[in-house]
């Protein structure tokens, strides 16, 4: 299981990003679900071994990060998101 949030630069969640999954260590069906309210998502059922997570959300910049599953313990995982258009 991976346990997840979607930031932006400040550190506030973002809510509703789209989080969808890249790689994983076995064939799985295309996954993609929205963070909620407090930026928190929730992937379960998941097989051990290394994940590849991709997060997008309107008026930012995508982030992506390698997450390792290790048997039944849940992976943690804070994907930070930078404003789109800034700089």
């Amino acid at each position: 299981m991976i346990h997840g949030t979607a930031v932006d630069d400040d550190g506030a969640p973002v809510a509703e990003a789209r989080v969808v999954v890249l790689a994983s260590p076995a064939p799985m069906p295309d996954v993609a679900l929205l963070t909620g309210p407090d930026g928190s998502f929730v992937l379960g059922a998941l097989a051990p071994g290394t994940y590849r997570l991709a997060v997008h959300a309107d008026g930012y910049d995508g982030a992506e990060a390698t997450v390792e599953v290790q048997g039944d313990r849940p992976a943690t995982v804070r994907l930070r998101l930078g404003r789109s258009g800034q700089g």
